[in-house]
């Protein structure tokens, strides 16, 4: 298969992004052939670039990649109704959407095809949300003839470590509204005599507020096991978490997760850590987000070497259990399977291939698809679509 992955930029550093890199991964393994497409412009210009090996450019530098792909991959929001409004250029291309969180229920509805030109299949990261999907998407666009349950892909070689036990800070990752970067300085404040570790957030709001000196801020590590390795317990704080592939991430490495219980009722439709708790019960530990004295209690408790000691292999049976580590060959196999259902009328015989120069001036000109009209964000600790 020729298979284009769209993006809204090259790196967009979020659960979707990694995720579609992840498969791209495991589809380059399969011995098909892989690229990227921005929607905005990439800053090394319309003909982009390389990141990590993989090939990226402008959507409208692509015209070869475009005539000669088979399927095309896409996170659902913000982006699908873009990739859809390219795609009825005469591509008709089946499209993979997966959907990493409930919400923005417009992109599923956004420019879908009027007649039936192609197919579609949406993944969804967790059981429970397809239901709400359909709850409030009325009529389900007729072109969606296929939805999947999945799990973000996961590679054991790229986490686990030899875990020494001299790990000794309290940790969040990606510090912002959502995952509780509040919380997480009033634990410290609570607790002047720890030691606190906060990964500076690389979406949403990218400043911290003020915080004590008992945290340390670090920036995004592409290898999370540089940020594990000095980490005794992982916080999870968040207000909504689809999946939260980082507590798996901790877990299987022996590192107890503190994670937000879901509540009852939620300012946002999607719910709250629903997704998280799922599959993370028991043997996370849950905590009531916004009451700072649970998190401390439940932080002093781990503190007891017999009590941390049961919960690091309680944590890492758990996750081995779950057998994550084999979904990346599932998913592959169910978007190969996609495609040989939906095979395409191509404009081009021609391979996927770097576009000539002169190519690549003349697509230049081509009128850009207009940028993604809503993102997802927080403000003052409420969920907030921005238009």
């Amino acid at each position: 298969m020729k298979v284009l992955f769209f993006c809204r930029k090259m790196p967009d550093l979020c659960g979707a992004f990694l995720h579609d890199i992840d498969l791209a991964l495991e589809l380059l393994k399969r011995g098909h052939q892989v690229v990227f497409l921005t929607i905005t412009r990439p800053l090394e210009g319309y003909n982009g670039g390389y990141w990590q090996g993989f090939r990226f450019m402008h959507f409208s530098a692509a015209t070869s990649f475009l005539d000669s792909s088979d399927i095309w991959i896409t996170p659902h929001s913000p982006i699908l109704p873009d990739v859809r409004k390219l795609n009825q250029r005469g591509y008709n291309r089946p499209i993979v959407a997966t959907c990493h969180f409930d919400g923005n229920y417009t992109a599923v509805t956004g420019r879908s095809p009027l007649r039936g030109e192609w197919n579609e299949m949406l993944f969804f990261i967790n059981t429970v949300m397809e239901p709400q999907y359909r709850k409030n998407i009325h009529p389900w666009p007729p072109q969606i003839t296929r939805t999947e349950v999945i799990r973000p892909l996961l590679h054991r070689e790229k986490i686990v470590f030899e875990n020494d036990g001299t790990g000794d800070c309290i940790t969040l990752i990606n510090a912002n509204v959502n995952k509780g970067v509040q919380q997480f300085i009033a634990m410290a404040k609570a607790m002047p005599e720890r030691k606190f570790l906060g990964v500076l957030p690389y979406y949403g709001e990218t400043n911290v507020p003020p915080a004590p000196p008992n945290i340390e801020w670090v920036p995004f590590q592409n290898d999370i096991r540089v940020v594990l390795k000095r980490t005794r317990i992982l916080l999870v704080p968040s207000y909504y978490e689809s999946f939260g592939r980082v507590a798996v991430e901790a877990m299987i490495n022996g590192i107890p997760v503190l994670y937000s219980k879901p509540t009852a009722t939620s300012s946002f439709s999607g719910g709250t850590t629903e997704g998280l708790d799922e599959w993370i019960r028991p043997v996370g530990i849950a905590v009531s987000r916004e009451v700072v004295e649970d998190w401390v209690e439940a932080i002093k408790r781990l503190d007891d070497p017999d009590t941390y000691t049961a919960k690091s292999i309680e944590s890492k049976g758990h996750i081995d259990a779950m057998n994550v580590f084999s979904e990346a060959t599932r998913i592959a196999g169910i978007v190969e399977s996609f495609s040989r259902q939906n095979p395409v009328a191509k404009k081009s015989s021609m391979a996927i291939e770097e576009p000539k120069p002169q190519q690549v001036a003349t697509q230049q000109q081509a009128q850009p698809i207009r940028e993604p009209s809503a993102r997802i964000g927080f403000a003052s600790g409420r969920l907030r679509i921005q238009r």
